[in-house]
């Protein structure tokens, strides 16, 4: 950042464990490691070594929750102790256009930084849309 400059946001790499959803390839519990590269978002399964490549201008929304919220909202049950865990919830198109989804677990509660870095850059690529209901 230069003395009279905007502060740029770039991600430093990060990691996180893959709770469940549409990232075809990896597994629940997987550790990844998250990065971004250029336009892509970069999901390295650290586990079985697979690699998914999301154009960042293809994430339209990040929902970031605690662990309590988390499950109330999409398991409907908050957990018997107070879970120190957070939840980032992607969603995102497929190049078809299909609306997706897939939630991470941060055990570390050492990503937050990035994860909101990552929230400012999607929010300045999410175009706007016109659709009927």
């Amino acid at each position: 950042m230069g003395l009279f400059g905007k502060k740029s946001e770039v991600i430093k790499e990060f990691r996180v464990v893959y709770y469940e959803g549409s990232l075809p390839g990896i597994i629940s519990d997987d550790a990844l490691k998250i990065s971004a590269e250029g336009e892509f978002l970069v999901i390295d399964d650290l586990t079985n070594h697979n690699q998914v490549k999301l154009k960042l201008d293809k994430i339209y929304g990040i929902e970031i929750y605690t662990e309590k919220t988390y499950m109330e909202k999409y398991k409907g049950n908050a957990p018997l102790a107070g879970g120190k865990k957070d939840f980032y919830v992607f969603h995102y198109l497929t190049k078809d256009n299909i609306e997706k989804r897939f939630d991470l677990c941060d055990v570390s509660a050492k990503t937050m930084g990035e994860i909101a870095k990552l929230v400012k850059i999607v929010q300045k690529n999410v175009k706007p849309k016109t659709y009927e209901i």
